[in-house]
């Protein structure tokens, strides 16, 4: 997961930094404010990671290890570009809400940021980091992703709540597409 954000140089040591102080976190990276704010990317990404296994697991046995596994055995396209733009915090609503959703085991974020000027990227970023902080991390409960799976079987398509966001059954790849609508 930490490649999706590109923070890997961390890979190996993050658990241990997680107890430093800030001080020390800087004086292990140097002083190098970009590879600080990697590592603090990497440990807002291991709280949330936390703080999500906390809050969704009623049946520890079944449903703790059910994201990460499901998250194991994907494939992912367009990853490179979105994740360590959008940051830990939105980046793992996406990856959650989508690995959740997804009865496929490929998903494809390039519609997400496809056939957007280099221009607008950043912008568009954004406003698809904006909706996706938006969402009330108490209203993805297991009735949600089971509404979506029954959306997409029906109809191919589903949306996540009001933040146009847009998952669709990709017939010829087999694929998820993601994809971002404003309305």
């Amino acid at each position: 997961m930490m490649k999706f954000f590109n923070v890997f140089e961390f890979l190996n040591n993050w658990q241990e930094l997680e107890n430093k102080g800030p001080h020390q976190r800087e004086v292990l990276c140097d002083y190098d404010q970009s590879k600080l704010q990697k590592l603090n990317a990497v440990l807002t990404l291991s709280r949330i990671a936390e703080d999500f296994q906390k809050r969704f697991t009623e049946d520890p046995i079944s449903r703790q290890p059910f994201f990460f596994r499901q998250f194991l055995n994907t494939e992912f396209h367009g990853t490179g570009h979105l994740f360590p733009q959008l940051g830990p915090q939105a980046g793992f609503v996406l990856l959650w809400v989508t690995v959740m959703a997804a009865e496929r085991h490929i998903i494809n974020f390039n519609p997400m940021l496809s056939r957007v000027p280099s221009d607008r990227l950043e912008a568009r970023t954004d406003k698809i980091r904006e909706a996706l902080l938006r969402i009330s991390v108490e209203r993805l409960q297991r009735e949600f992703f089971d509404e979506i799976r029954l959306a997409l079987a029906e109809t191919d398509n589903a949306f996540v709540f009001d933040t146009g966001l847009r998952l669709t059954n990709n017939p010829e790849t087999r694929a998820i597409d993601v994809s971002f609508c404003r309305f």
